[in-house]
């Protein structure tokens, strides 16, 4: 129900459309601050006055398509859950790297937050076993909802009359080697896993040194259940 709700393709092309409107309905582009001295105006921002511009014709192009029901189209969504070489390649390179070969078009990249728990950056909800208090795991472990925190997931749209086009550019470049080669390409940068680490992630089960823990990929990787634990 959750991602049937807030992951469908639609919805989430209306998210993009909503966000470029209150851009150009807001003044400077943001809302007041809602404390003491904007806490009104800020209030003044429902969902009433925004239909209601929207209806007299503002907010740009992006309000046009949403009322016409000419919303983009979704052309690539990155998986769930991917086998570990593509976690390593990293998903947002993989996305951003298909959004390069749609030349020519008017690209959207949505990155969405495949979380069902909200928690503070670097932590995690652990469960500590009644029968033996020293064993203590992962909520993930005991809770098939909480195993869905998949990591993040990037979404492309492109407008529907490029939706076609952008699909066999996607299929053919997907089929060719080019999107393989991102094996190779991933993971050379500072702070970031490199294939080269693969071994000691999987024999070590945390980040060799000059790898930041913190990192939300980094994370994914660690919490893998078909990474064994030394």
């Amino acid at each position: 129900m959750f991602k049937q709700v807030y992951f469908h393709k639609t919805r989430m092309a209306f998210d993009i459309h909503l966000q470029h409107v209150m851009t150009e309905l807001l003044p400077r582009g943001c809302f007041p601050p809602p404390d003491r001295e904007g806490l009104n105006e800020y209030l003044k921002w429902d969902d009433w006055r925004v239909l209601g511009l929207l209806a007299n014709g503002e907010g740009g192009q992006h309000a046009k398509r949403m009322l016409d029901r000419k919303q983009y189209r979704q052309v690539y969504r990155s998986k769930e859950k991917p086998p570990i070489e593509e976690v390593l390649e990293g998903e947002k390179a993989r996305a951003e790297r298909v959004a390069s070969q749609l030349v020519g078009m008017e690209v959207e990249i949505k990155p969405s937050q495949n979380r069902w728990y909200k928690q503070k950056e670097g932590s995690s909800i652990t469960i500590v076993n009644e029968e033996n208090p020293r064993d203590i795991q992962p909520l993930s472990e005991y809770s098939p909802i909480a195993s869905l925190n998949a990591g993040d997931q990037y979404f492309i749209y492109v407008k529907p009359e490029d939706a076609q086009r952008a699909r066999e550019i996607i299929r053919s470049f997907e089929e060719s080697g080019d999107m393989r080669s991102l094996n190779r390409e991933a993971g050379t940068s500072e702070g970031t896993i490199s294939n080269a680490n693969r071994e000691e992630i999987k024999a070590n089960k945390k980040p060799p040194a000059g790898i930041d823990a913190k990192d939300p990929q980094n994370e994914l990787i660690l919490a893998r259940k078909d990474i064994p634990s030394s």
